[in-house]
């Protein structure tokens, strides 16, 4: 029962965050980057029905509560950023019980305006594993204009008055 729990919970992850995005064991770079105060707050994604609640973490990193709306179930996230030629990246990885395997998602992210933030991952057509940041950051800075680096939709994030 646990392993089937533990199942949907990933495949709802994957269809909550745009799709399937691209995983890794390593981020793009550890935390170096300081949180940006104006991502903190309440998010909402009219279209797929969710709100992120982001807070700070600690000085390099958020914490972002997924809540899915009409329920109480709730994903939690670790999240930092990364520049990769003027892009910032948001490394994602899901809260897990100590034993599980950390797996990085990553999107381009932009602050569009105080109120919007668009995020696209990158795809889950990279079949590429790399056992280290720096091969990981290599690897998208020399890709990242390709195109099928990034996927097709955007995820809009519009600050909720909540």
């Amino acid at each position: 029962m646990k392993k089937l729990q533990i199942a949907i919970s990933l495949l709802s992850i994957c269809f909550i965050f745009i799709g399937c995005p691209y995983e890794s064991a390593v981020p793009v770079n550890h935390p170096t980057e300081r949180i940006n105060p104006k991502i903190i707050g309440t998010w909402e994604d009219s279209k797929n029905n969710e709100t992120y609640k982001v807070s700070k973490l600690n000085e390099l990193s958020y914490r972002i509560d997924q809540l899915e709306k009409d329920t109480t179930e709730k994903d939690k996230y670790h999240a930092h950023t990364s520049m990769v030629n003027g892009i910032s990246f948001l490394n994602l990885k899901m809260v897990k019980p100590v034993d599980s395997i950390i797996k990085y998602s990553f999107y381009k992210m932009e602050l569009k305006t105080n109120d919007t933030i668009k995020l696209i991952e990158v795809t889950e057509n990279i079949d590429e594993q790399f056992s280290s940041s720096a091969k990981l950051k290599k690897f998208i800075a020399d890709n990242m204009n390709n195109s099928y680096f990034f996927g097709k939709e955007e995820l809009i994030l519009v600050r909720s008055g909540k």
